[in-house]
């Protein structure tokens, strides 16, 4: 169990120094190269988008108390949802973004040190996902946009009779391309990573109001 807690770790800060260079990086070159084709045709305007996707959560959680042991989940499952964007400037909108990912499975493990009974559990229980986030864009061509995202969510995983549920608040991070078909129309991919143990690759349709 140490052993998986230790790469647990290294995993995790291997992923947030690279997505948050490159999320950060992307904002600058975001500011520093300002799109002037695109902002003469700026118009203020929400956007409304369907996607789907393949989300995953590694998730150790300490046992505490009374509780016969720790609490792993390392799972994937396909997701569902939906987002509310901004303009702000012809470089930058504010996203408001859910998504649900049923049936992933938790599973528990014996308490470092101690002895605890030989029984294996596995449990499943739904994971669902908020944020609010800022995305800067980066024309790449008259079709094609580069683009990240930065800003906060919340993830939740609900629980079985006996192992636990949780939810943790963090950043979310992480960056996509996007695709304009009209005007109003767009497909876009993007991977995104949230907090330390929640990531997640969307398709997504979007029509702009």
């Amino acid at each position: 169990m140490p052993q998986q807690q230790g790469d647990f770790a290294l995993i995790t800060k291997t992923k947030c120094s690279l997505y948050t260079f490159a999320v950060v990086g992307l904002n600058l070159i975001t500011v520093i190269f300002p799109a002037n084709t695109k902002a003469q045709g700026f118009e203020r305007g929400w956007e409304v988008s369907v996607h789907t996707g393949r989300a995953s959560l590694d998730r150790f959680t300490e046992a505490e108390g009374n509780d016969l042991w720790h609490h792993v989940t390392d799972d994937n499952g396909t997701v569902f949802g939906g987002s509310v964007s901004y303009s702000l400037h012809p470089n930058l909108s504010v996203r408001g973004l859910y998504e649900r990912a049923n049936d992933l499975s938790s599973t528990n493990g014996c308490r470092t040190g101690e002895y605890c009974l030989s029984i294996s559990l596995d449990e499943r229980g739904d994971v669902e996902h908020s944020a609010i986030a800022f995305v800067p864009e980066l024309p790449l061509s008259d079709k094609v946009d580069l683009f990240g995202s930065i800003g906060f969510g919340t993830t939740r995983k609900s629980a079985g009779p006996r192992l636990k549920g949780y939810s943790e608040n963090g950043l979310v991070y992480g960056a996509g391309l996007r695709y304009r078909l009209e005007h109003d129309l767009s497909l876009s991919a993007e991977y995104q990573l949230a907090g330390s143990e929640y990531n997640v690759f969307r398709v997504a349709f979007g029509i702009r109001f």
